[in-house]
């Protein structure tokens, strides 16, 4: 089973202004262990638009962080 199949990230795609902090939940379904990661990804998005629609777009630079998560 794909790790994607076994996680759960809420919400997907948000809108927030620097400085300001969001909550995530990440809800991992049972499984086999095996190490896991979190791929986290911004961009800017100065007109409000919907964050989905934003990474659709060819034009706009993506910033990536890698997120282990550890099993124990």
């Amino acid at each position: 089973m794909a790790h994607q199949a076994l996680n759960r990230v809420n919400p997907v795609f948000a809108n927030f202004d620097a400085g300001e902090t969001l909550e995530i939940v990440i809800t991992r379904l049972a499984g086999p262990r095996k190490p896991d990661k979190l791929v986290v990804c911004t961009a800017s998005n100065e007109n409000g638009t919907d964050a989905r629609q934003t990474f659709l777009r060819k034009d706009i630079l993506i910033s990536t962080t890698i997120v282990p998560q550890l099993t124990s």
